[in-house]
């Protein structure tokens, strides 16, 4: 895979604390890479299945977290690799493909849990729940070898290995018969750290609520401005948070509902958005601390080819921002680039120096966050934005990409620094108006 595009801090300082930002991505892998898998579909058009289904888990493979690997039998191969708290295993000859991967054991049978297993039976394409030979709840792929292409590989493993990430911490905490299993390969994190998370957590909701319940501003007729407050919290919580289970789920559902339920008003939505939010400020501490842990994965879930839509997509939001802005508004000028922000990074696939400067807006504008967590990073002096800082960070970014993206540039001087907001702005249109085109593009 070409980049993997968690965000560690402090290689170098070991004063600084390493801390996972964002969600995996497998998106812009290297030419090696790619130079597999083609490999891959050219020996599956020859037959040569063994040797094709090798080099399809090179090409998943990435050596820098080790999420992939298989052991070469002669006849046929195992393989297992990693997504998020799942353990995907099989075995693969020149007759059958098989793969599973174990969800939860149970001491017991319950008619909602088998309902539930059987509802979402209707919402996979090529996978099925079972129970093994132990009655472990186990999600299975199975195909013939010679329909087994390296395409189909592909589609069907994502599935199983996603779906079955995000299901096992659901069911779990839904159902008190099941418990975890071929979770050990998960890092748990210093409670120190989920501590500060949570503590984030409860602030930032409660601040997002605040602007709504305290703003002048006639919600019924900017039923956008409430909008954009709460997905920028959403987004945020998704992507410096990083929290599993519930609290996934529930950023989910809430970005389905806003962006795909075409029945509900404007109005309708926010006050169902609101409720979630209140699900996750209520959520204890015991069960937030069991949803925050860092693990590996295989495949991204973001839309892949998301440069042009994300361009895009700045420039129509963007301006929306003025009028907020421009009518001292600044808690809804302030969402509203964040939301492009978070959004962008929850929704698609990007270039690396793109995702690296994202991630730089945040540290700027969550600079108590990041500070708190021990990143001593600070782009922010007496709540001033330190433009020689911020300048110096973006320089280091393009050039560390350079050699990769040989064409990106950043006029600095346009950025302006008097305020969050119109920093927020100029900055944004300047990553929009950035080539992002790779040397080795294929």
């Amino acid at each position: 895979m070409g980049f993997f595009d968690y965000f560690l801090f402090n290689k170098k300082d070991s004063k600084q604390p390493i801390i996972q930002f964002g969600r995996f991505s497998d998106a812009y892998k290297s030419e090696q890479k790619y130079d597999a898998w083609d490999r891959s579909l050219k020996l599956f058009e020859k037959k040569e299945y063994i040797e094709s289904y090798k080099q399809f888990f090179d090409y998943l493979s990435d050596g820098s977290t080790d999420n992939c690997k298989y052991e070469d039998h002669k006849d046929h191969i195992t393989f297992e690799f990693y997504q998020g708290s799942k353990k995907i295993s099989g075995r693969a000859d020149h007759k059958r493909f098989t793969a599973e991967s174990k969800i939860a054991k149970t001491d017991g049978l319950h008619i909602g849990f088998l309902r539930k297993l059987l509802e979402d039976n209707y919402q996979l394409r090529y996978c099925r729940y079972a129970l093994d030979e132990k009655r472990d709840v186990t999600a299975v792929f199975s195909t013939s070898t010679i329909d087994g292409s390296p395409y189909k590989l592909y589609y069907a493993l994502k599935e199983l290995a996603t779906h079955t990430d995000k299901k096992d911490d659901i069911m779990i905490s839904e159902f008190d018969m099941l418990m975890p299993i071929n979770n050990s390969h998960i890092r748990k994190i210093e409670i120190g750290e989920i501590k500060t998370k949570y503590e984030y957590l409860i602030a930032e909701i409660d601040i997002a609520l605040a602007h709504i319940n305290n703003t002048k501003l006639n919600m019924g007729k900017y039923p956008g401005a409430e909008s954009y407050i709460y997905l920028d919290i959403i987004y945020r919580i998704d992507y410096l948070i990083k929290p599993e289970g519930n609290i996934m789920e529930i950023i989910d559902n809430v970005h389905n509902l806003y962006f795909y339920n075409k029945i509900k008003t404007p109005d309708q939505k926010n006050s169902l958005i609101r409720k979630e939010l209140r699900k996750i400020r209520e959520t204890p501490f015991e069960d937030f601390k069991h949803e925050i842990y860092e693990v590996k994965s295989t495949f991204g879930v973001s839309q892949s080819s998301g440069l042009a839509r994300i361009q895009n997509f700045i420039g129509s939001e963007i301006k929306k921002m003025d009028w907020y802005y421009h009518n001292e508004y600044n808690a809804f000028a302030r969402a509203i680039p964040s939301y492009i922000v978070g959004y962008s990074l929850f929704n698609y696939s990007m270039p690396k120096p793109m995702r690296d400067l994202f991630n730089l807006y945040y540290q700027i504008t969550q600079s108590d966050y990041f500070k708190s967590l021990g990143i001593k990073r600070g782009y922010m002096n007496n709540n001033k934005l330190s433009a020689t800082k911020i300048k110096k960070k973006i320089k280091k970014i393009l050039s560390k990409h350079a050699e990769e993206y040989p064409h990106i540039q950043i006029d600095v001087k346009r950025l302006e620094f008097q305020d969050v907001c119109m920093f927020s702005k100029t900055y944004l249109l300047s990553i929009k108006k950035m080539n992002f085109e790779r040397r080795d593009l294929r």
